[in-house]
């Protein structure tokens, strides 16, 4: 009998019942009904209220995406994301030498096209080139090897804390911080529910970050990065540049591309530029026109690994080095190592980098920093 009273209660949560009545109803939902309704179901905790909850967390971030969410009912959903946990994104602070900057690097995840990991090498590249890196990571959702999977494979430790992992920023250039214990209540609520991209695709990962970052470089599987820039803009962030990727209209990469075309929104100083469609055959003067195939994801974790190992001892099938280099250029750019705009120069330097085994041996000195071991590189090393 309470059981049954339980349920009756949840099914009668006004706020609840109204989003997905209106959402039903092809109508608008403002943001202070919609963050009163995502507060209540992100808080069932009760084993059977939170099955009932995942429905109703479903109906609602599926049926935003199908009108179109606004920047707005974005907001709306992150707060509460944050507030369960009583996070406050980006709000420690990292000293670095005078002139430097700390760029931080990630995707939304959700990708229409599986591949193998390439911001996380990327991030490598970008730092044996000199960039202070700041890597939020997390274990994978829909593809095999995430960011977290991948550098604790190679041996690195990332769960050494958020003072710990600073301190190795500050000695190799490159730290890597775990979402997960940024908002971990919210983790448990949110996260393997999901395969496609939802309204909090367009900030939840570049903002569940406690370290703060004077750039970043954020991935989505979605062409509307200009919301995300936006939602981005609404948390205080003033340097940014917003990718996507895609080669058929409809399956989309959280990187810039090296097939297709890239769509690109950035802002700095807290002045907004304009979209741009980067096309990478032309603007690298590539050899060869790439497929989503060339960079697609192996059949186990284990040759993901590999991959990113031969992608950084200047090993790897050209397709996965390109694709690492030229999200390597961008890092470059937000660094101020390179000009923004002038992608083919990053992209060049990481390439020449990649061939003075620069990234491996940055790389190597991550691991050692940790206090990780570096027998499990050496079972993937030449």
């Amino acid at each position: 009998m309470r059981l049954r009273r339980t349920k009756e209660k949840v099914r009668m949560n006004k706020s609840v019942v109204e989003v997905i009545y209106r959402l039903n109803t092809g109508k608008h939902v403002e943001a202070d009904l919609l963050t009163e309704a995502f507060d209540a179901i992100l808080h069932f905790t009760n084993g059977e209220l939170r099955r009932f909850g995942d429905v109703q967390l479903g109906i609602i971030l599926s049926g935003l995406m199908a009108q179109g969410p606004t920047a707005d009912q974005v907001e709306a959903l992150l707060r509460p994301s944050f507030n369960i946990d009583r996070f406050k994104p980006l709000s420690h602070h990292i000293p670095l030498p005078q002139g430097k900057r700390l760029v931080a690097a990630i995707g939304s995840g959700k990708k229409g096209h599986k591949t193998i990991n390439i911001s996380t090498p990327s991030c490598i590249v970008a730092s044996s080139l000199g960039a202070f890196i700041a890597k939020p990571v997390w274990g994978s959702t829909s593809s095999l090897t995430g960011s977290a999977d991948l550098l604790y494979g190679l041996g690195a430790k990332i769960d050494i804390g958020l003072p710990a992992m600073s301190k190795v920023v500050q000695k190799v250039g490159f730290g890597a911080f775990s979402i997960v214990k940024s908002i971990p209540n919210f983790e448990r609520v949110y996260r393997g529910k999901f395969f496609a991209p939802t309204p909090l695709s367009f900030g939840l990962a570049a903002l569940s970050c406690s370290v703060k970052y004077d750039s970043i470089l954020y991935g989505i599987s979605h062409p509307n990065v200009k919301l995300s820039l936006e939602v981005l803009r609404r948390f205080g962030i003033t340097d940014a540049m917003v990718v996507s990727s895609t080669d058929d209209d409809l399956h989309y990469m959280d990187e810039v591309g090296i097939y297709g075309k890239s769509r690109m929104i950035g802002v700095q100083n807290g002045k907004m530029g304009n979209l741009h469609e980067l096309d990478p055959f032309k603007e690298l003067r590539l050899s060869h026109r790439y497929t989503n195939i060339d960079i697609g994801e192996k059949n186990s974790a284990e040759e993901n690994i590999q991959c990113v190992v031969d992608i950084l001892s200047g090993h790897g099938e050209a397709a996965m080095e390109d694709i690492v280099c030229l999200n390597a250029s961008v890092l470059l750019g937000a660094a101020g190592l390179v000009p923004r705009e002038n992608v083919r120069k990053g992209y060049l330097l990481s390439k020449q980098a990649i061939r003075r085994s620069l990234p491996l041996k940055k790389l190597v000195e991550f691991i050692k920093a940790t206090g990780g071991s570096e027998r499990s590189l050496d079972r993937y090393a030449h």
